[in-house]
């Protein structure tokens, strides 16, 4: 294979030089960037499904049906359900104070 003459020689050079210039530099894929598109499908994947899920709770929330006017609070005694509380949580707070008692011996 016979050697290229200094003017093939000096098109290649000047060819490679105008592609250098036509090209950017940073065209090359680097980790960089991968990283980055991969970071905004996230975010797009996670932007797309919250607000599907936002429209489905406001779609559920629009067809919930009502019981006609019915007072929802119907079967709600304060007294019965106060005191169940309050004994409840009288009976909590002396089984932890035995508990402690026990556990500083």
């Amino acid at each position: 294979m016979a050697m290229p003459s200094r003017p093939e020689l000096q098109k290649t050079w000047l060819l490679l030089g105008l592609l250098l210039l036509v090209v950017p530099v940073d065209a090359a894929i680097t980790c960089v960037k991968i990283k980055r598109w991969i970071e905004y499908v996230a975010i797009c994947c996670c932007t797309c499904a919250s607000i599907l899920c936002s429209l489905l709770v406001a779609l559920f929330l629009t067809n919930k049906g009502g019981d006609d006017g019915a007072d929802p609070w119907e079967g709600f005694n304060p007294d019965e359900n106060g005191t169940a509380a309050d004994n409840t949580t009288a009976r909590l707070l002396s089984l932890l104070g035995r508990s402690v008692m026990h556990a500083l011996r």
